[in-house]
């Protein structure tokens, strides 16, 4: 018996030798103490415990998805986040490392990066119920596959920039009901297919900056309706399709500079009641359509510049509720504008506006005369706050835009002027004009001298004071006007009345008003 039981004992030593001989891979060894292994990892404890709860791991040389190292999780399951990167450019992950995440089901934030996972299979980080942030910048991930990622109630951020995606199935994202933001920056992205993101109802932030997307259609962004940030930046978009961003009603910024966009439907922005921030400079438009903002008008801030815009109507901005608003502001800097006369609003803006940095904007805004020789002396490339209505081409009796009840009682236009209605012309014919050479330089705000302020806009300001004897005045002059008189030359009467028309404009004030109307009407005589 005896002899027996030592032959059972070195029998059983024998198959434990065989099956794990000493040094083999099989062993599974310690993972915050790993020595001689393909992967090297860094454990930190928690404060309240001394428990591991980061993990960070280092790829060093070729890692086959069975490797035992990845077993040695499953003796750290407090383990709350996992990092996995590859030491050098010689040996990196080709797959994602499933055994390991099976064994840490309190995981909330796992990063993989600097890998080669390729085409993520369906399902590839499935159970991982607590995972709050994935991210998984870096790693040449060419395709998503159905159900990729998906089934993870938690999760609220996705990180997928810097990879080689071309296309955004519907599908790939699939039941993540706590996702709020979801990075796909500097990939390769040239088509999203329809209800892409329909199941990211909580989403709030989607960025695709820096991809290829040539077009977008009405569907695809249905279900975002809770985003308010859309980044768009750096894209190959060149028209705009209507109601485009429609899915998403709580929009609130949008970027989409430095794309190749030409063309916009009339109802693009519809459906957008909370935009407040809109970003199109460096793109291609030459003709933006009237009531273009009328779906979102409440925008602050709008950047429109270093396009091709060879005119802006008053009926394309129009809709904007809030132009007048001191926290309002509009770029339009950098593009081809045509001097004439539907650019007049802009003189009329520039002087309601309670907003110095916008009435700064507005002051650099340039033109460009078609016909050189109708242009005034030494003024082919001109600012247009330093035109006057006739320069522009303006008749007297021009329409002038409507700002409505939109202006604050206190907010009286500087330059006096009645409101009329918009221009009738909603479409700016660019093949009927030569391209004008794009002017961009600035001159500083301490260096602008617009005809106004030339012209006694001290005095001007005094007139308001006095507006109620004004409009009799003019009431009078209306009355004699000559033939030859246009608004320029009514405009520039009043500009240039210098000390003189304060003074007159103090005796108005002050004496009987059959006098003093007399005396003004002797003196408009003569200004004539």
């Amino acid at each position: 018996p005896a002899m027996s039981y030592k032959v059972f004992l070195l029998g059983t030593a024998l198959v434990i030798a065989v099956a794990h001989p000493a040094g083999s891979d099989d062993a599974v060894p310690e993972l915050c103490h790993l020595v001689d292994q393909p992967m090297y990892c860094r454990c930190d404890s928690s404060d309240a415990k001394d428990e591991v709860a980061d993990v960070t791991c280092y790829v060093g040389r070729k890692l086959p998805p069975d490797h035992t190292v990845f077993q040695s999780f499953d003796r750290q399951r407090s383990v709350v986040s996992v990092a996995f990167n590859a030491f050098g450019n010689e040996y990196k992950l080709d797959f994602v490392p499933t055994t390991a995440l099976r064994y840490t089901p309190q995981i909330e934030r796992l990063k993989i990066s600097q890998a080669e996972l390729g085409d993520l299979k369906p399902s590839s980080f499935h159970n991982l119920t607590r995972l709050a942030l994935l991210s998984l910048d870096s790693n040449e991930i060419t395709s998503l596959d159905s159900e990729a990622i998906a089934d993870l109630p938690r999760l609220k951020k996705l990180e997928l920039g810097d990879n080689k995606l071309r296309r955004l199935r519907a599908g790939s994202l699939k039941n993540l009901p706590s996702l709020t933001h979801l990075f796909l920056e500097r990939n390769q992205l040239e088509i999203i297919d329809d209800g892409a993101f329909e199941e990211l109802g909580s989403l709030r932030e989607l960025e695709l900056s820096d991809n290829s997307i040539e077009k977008l259609t009405e569907q695809s962004f249905r279900g975002l309706s809770n985003v308010t940030r859309l980044d768009l930046f750096r894209n190959k978009l060149t028209r705009l399709e209507a109601r485009v961003f429609s899915g998403m009603p709580l929009l609130a910024e949008l970027d989409l500079k430095y794309n190749a966009l030409s063309e916009l439907d009339a109802l693009a922005f519809e459906g957008l009641p909370q935009l407040t921030v809109l970003y199109m400079a460096y793109n291609r438009l030459r003709v933006l359509p009237a009531h273009m903002f009328q779906g979102a008008p409440n925008l602050v801030s709008v950047d429109l510049s270093q396009n091709q815009l060879l005119t802006l109507t008053w009926r394309t901005v129009q809709d904007l509720a809030k132009i007048h608003a001191e926290s309002f502001d509009m770029s339009l800097t950098g593009n081809k504008f045509s001097c004439d006369c539907r650019l007049a609003w802009i003189m009329h803006l520039e002087n309601i506006t309670r907003n110095a940095k916008f009435r700064r904007e507005l002051r650099h805004i340039k033109c460009e005369f078609d016909n050189p020789a109708a242009a005034p002396a030494n003024m082919t490339g001109s600012k247009v706050v330093r035109l006057n209505f006739k320069q522009l081409g303006c008749t007297e009796d021009h329409e002038r835009p409507s700002f409505g009840d939109r202006l604050h009682p206190t907010d009286t236009p500087r330059s006096g002027l009645s409101s009329a209605r918009p221009h009738d012309d909603e479409y700016y014919d660019a093949s009927d004009e030569d391209d004008a050479d794009d002017d961009t330089g600035g001159v500083g705000y301490a260096e602008e001298n617009s005809l106004r302020s030339q012209h006694g806009k001290g005095q001007i300001r005094e007139e308001e004071d006095t507006s109620s004897v004004r409009n009799e005045v003019e009431a009078i002059l209306s009355q004699q006007k000559a033939p030859e008189k246009d608004a320029t030359g009514s405009s520039n009467r009043q500009k240039s009345s210098g000390a003189s028309s304060g003074f007159m404009l103090y005796r108005f004030a002050c004496a009987p008003v059959f006098f003093p109307l007399l005396l003004f009407v002797v003196s408009g005589s003569s200004w004539r």
